[in-house]
């Protein structure tokens, strides 16, 4: 879909900003420096130190936000079977397991012997 087109590149720009924000932070602390007494400056430092592991975590999490959330939607093939698209991946339907669970394989499973299932509960992938 769109939005799976659309996503990486707006992440992308949220990341760059919180990173450009981080560094004109630490540069803006660092130029205070000179001007500071001893024990501030030590404090000063501190401050960059954080505010770099800070900087570090929310890079971290920015950049694995688009893999952790991967969207799945529901198609009909050409034989009127579903398939499940998760990522970048098609699945097709395996069986029905109990409490209402399907199984869905990779539909690659046959020529690159791709071992990957998905189980999907009402709206709601379980596995």
């Amino acid at each position: 879909t769109l939005r799976n087109i659309i996503r990486p590149g707006t992440l992308a720009v949220r990341l760059v900003a919180n990173i450009i924000a981080g560094h004109l932070l630490l540069t803006f602390l660092g130029n205070i420096g000179p001007s500071l007494s001893l024990t501030l400056v030590s404090f000063l430092m501190l401050a960059q130190i954080l505010l770099l592991i800070l900087e570090s975590a929310v890079a971290l999490i920015q950049s694995t936000r688009g893999h952790i959330t991967l969207s799945w939607s529901f198609v009909q093939s050409e034989r009127g079977k579903t398939k499940l698209i998760y990522g970048v991946y098609i699945y097709v339907k395996q069986k029905e397991l109990v409490n209402g669970v399907i199984s869905y394989e990779c539909e690659r499973r046959r020529h690159n012997n791709f071992k990957a299932k998905v189980k999907v509960c009402g709206n709601e992938v379980v596995g």
